[in-house]
């Protein structure tokens, strides 16, 4: 087992502080940004359940609500918090607890890698440094509806922090299964936890070959236990909501090619994040000829990993962890259709760092001679990650500027023309706003929230017969077109032509709460109030 060694707490507590220092420099501009319109408004701004701020209503609604497709209720109450403390519709209040956050998790993640190494500061300030400053993690930082990344991080790592110390002085075991109880409560894709700690045991605790099988199965029984009532939970409530997509549209096969196109493309863009965007289109291109290539390169780490594990077993534990960790959102199961997002990684990417760190710990060893060009590339490398951090954070300051920025980086990115068009819409630039809708439609033609979204924009502009074109397009394959068509002429004040789509749509389902009231509203807005049952 690893045991804990005598190193300079001195030198720890001035190498935090320096990264800690350096990563708000970077990021402390957040506390200036507005919302944006994905998700911040349904999480934060426009939820009704946070208004009020942190109250007793509030906390049992928290525990007890399935909210937008999931269940975090420590999210939402950190939310009430800051509603609290900030006051409401305070974006920068915010923004500074996601920053705070942050920051303690790269405390964290340090302490972590100083207990795995025996005391290693060098290799604990480097992981903590690039954790900190890599692009990659801008979107968990930068984005208040990702504030449940930011928490189930701070967790999971307590939770490791705990599971190590427990292996090595076999306390802290109910602490770790605390601490994980907490992160699935503050996002449910932690429910790999249980498969890290086993790596864990394997190395660098060492604990399969000093423990009884039994024990170490026995340990993990109540860590699983609650990783499949999380993904019960979970995978119900995405179900009920509709988010769990419909298998038919993006076929077993093309989501596994997908997914290992993901992993090498976050591989990527660990060395080379340029081209960052908040919504990535699924890439037709890399389905052909590079998926074979990128097939081979997962096999071929992973085969070295394997043939290397017996002296430099950190290469595969860092693999796996790496491999399992975003298995939950690889989109293998499929969850909505973006394809791959950089929040992803902010966990995940731990396992890389195990390789890149012990990694370059034991070339050091092998090579004292290359510490200087090491320190040199390392301090460089940090150095350009910094400044790209600083501008790729930017784009998050408000709605425009975050999908201006997507459609630069990713001009096939037809969802980010749409969420793009939407907000100009909303600033009053109708013209503006349908150039987008259609530079979006010519890439997916068919898709249904662009189609919806020109249609509002058309109708804005009395442009009655192409609007009903789009509106059609956008309800063609919903079970409750009728319905969907309703609600939109209501949008525009056109109740009569509801109240046809509503009486039709009603007598074939009269259970349908919200249709009914939609059609009583529109009856008594055509003074229609016989009608009304």
């Amino acid at each position: 087992m690893l045991q804990p060694t005598n190193i300079n707490n001195g030198d720890s507590v001035k190498a935090l502080f320096v990264i800690v220092i350096l990563t708000a420099c970077v990021y402390i501009q957040v506390i200036h940004f507005d919302f944006v319109s994905y998700d911040d408004f349904t999480y934060v701004k426009e939820n009704p359940h946070i208004a009020d701020g942190l109250t007793f209503k509030g906390i049992l609604w928290a525990l007890s609500a399935g909210y937008d497709s999931n269940w975090f209720p420590l999210t939402w109450l950190s939310h009430m918090t800051d509603v609290t403390v900030f006051g409401k519709n305070n974006p920068g209040g915010h923004h500074f607890t996601n920053l705070m956050i942050h920051l303690i998790n790269v405390c964290l993640l340090f302490w972590l890698f100083k207990l795995m190494s025996k005391g290693d500061i060098f290799l604990s300030v480097g992981v903590a440094a690039l954790f900190a400053l890599h692009p990659l993690a801008v979107e968990t930082v930068a984005w208040i509806s990702e504030r449940k990344n930011l928490l189930c991080a701070m967790f999971w790592f307590l939770s490791l922090i705990c599971y190590v110390k427990y292996g090595q002085e076999h306390h802290f075991y109910f602490a770790s299964l605390l601490f994980f109880i907490l992160a699935l409560m503050s996002k449910p894709m932690a429910v790999t936890l249980p498969f890290v700690i086993l790596l864990l045991d394997f190395w660098p605790l060492r604990r399969l070959s000093t423990v009884r099988w039994q024990k170490i199965a026995a340990e993990k029984i109540p860590f699983l236990t609650l990783t499949v009532l999380s993904s019960l939970v979970t995978f119900k409530l995405q179900h009920d909501a509709g988010v769990t997509a419909d298998v038919n549209i993006l076929p077993l096969g093309f989501r596994i090619l997908n997914s290992v196109n993901s992993y090498v493309q976050y591989l990527i863009e660990l060395v080379y994040p340029v081209h960052l965007a908040v919504i990535y289109p699924y890439a037709a291109k890399a389905m052909g000829y590079p998926i074979i290539l990128k097939t081979l390169v997962l096999i071929l780490i992973t085969v070295f990993a394997l043939l290397k594990a017996r002296r430099y077993p950190y290469l595969i534990i860092g693999w796996l962890c790496y491999l399992g960790t975003l298995v939950p959102v690889i989109q293998i199961v499929q969850i909505g259709l973006a394809p791959m997002s950089d929040r992803y990684t902010y966990i995940p990417m731990t396992g890389i760092y195990i390789m890149m760190g012990f990694g370059i710990n034991d070339l050091l060893l092998q090579f004292p001679r290359l510490k200087c060009f090491l320190l040199s590339v390392i301090i460089l490398s940090l150095s350009t990650f910094s400044v790209m951090t600083c501008f790729q954070a930017a784009t998050w300051k408000n709605s425009h500027s975050l999908y201006k920025h997507a459609i630069e980086v990713s001009p096939y990115n037809f969802v980010a023309y749409n969420n793009y068009g939407l907000d100009l819409m909303d600033h009053g630039q109708t013209d503006e706003a349908i150039a987008a809708f259609s530079k979006g439609l010519n890439i997916m033609p068919t898709s249904k929230n662009i189609n919806y979204s020109m249609y509002l924009a058309l109708m804005k502009k009395g442009r009655v017969d192409e609007a009903q074109v789009h509106l059609l397009i956008s309800t063609y394959f919903l079970k409750d077109r009728d319905k969907q068509i309703a609600l939109a002429l209501i949008k525009i004040n056109q109740h009569e032509r509801a109240v046809y789509f509503l009486t039709w749509y009603t007598k074939n389902n009269p259970a349908d709460k919200e249709a009914l009231k939609a059609l009583a509203d529109s009856l008594i807005k055509e003074k229609q109030h016989d009608k009304i049952q």
